[in-house]
């Protein structure tokens, strides 16, 4: 979001743009009546954002709004061929990535359960040993990317 800025200038967006930092787009933007000046962070449940604003609204007091981010397409990326393998899964922290039919540079990021990054890395070879011993157990998701931001593979590892 965007305290300022969007289509009417002063208001405030939602916006979204690729994890390469390409393609920005407008997704939604506030007027006055509808919030000014979104604050904070975005809160995901299901396939919705919540967020508040600092003012605008039927009293200029802010107002609590809700997005579907599914019908927006955020998060939309182009897949690629190739294929990805982490084993053994689950694990205890430390796994395997195997890439095969994968021409692009790639890399790994690697995700708790919160939506916060815990682990970034280059993957160069077409075998990648990972080492997330020093992580709690637990559930966390994973996306191998292209240099260009295009999704090759996401799933999800058990830490045990």
């Amino acid at each position: 979001m965007t305290l300022g800025g969007g289509a009417n200038l002063y208001y405030g967006c939602i916006f979204s743009v690729d994890t390469n930092g390409n393609n920005y787009k407008d997704m939604f933007d506030f007027n006055g009546t509808n919030g000014d000046n979104p604050f904070g962070s975005l809160t995901l449940s299901g396939n919705r954002v919540y967020g508040m604003t600092d003012s605008g609204g039927t009293n200029n007091d802010g107002v609590i709004f809700s997005f579907n981010y599914i019908t927006a397409g955020i998060n939309e990326f182009t897949s690629t061929s190739g294929e990805v393998k982490l084993f053994p899964n689950p694990n205890n922290g430390k796994f395997t990535v195997s890439l095969k039919g994968v021409q692009e540079k790639t890399q790994i990021n690697i995700y708790n359960i919160l939506g916060e990054q815990v682990y970034q890395s280059s993957l160069n070879a077409s075998t990648t040993q990972i080492e997330l011993s020093n992580k709690a157990e637990g559930l966390y998701l994973y996306r191998v990317l292209t240099e260009t931001g295009a999704l090759v593979s996401e799933g999800k590892i058990v830490i045990q």
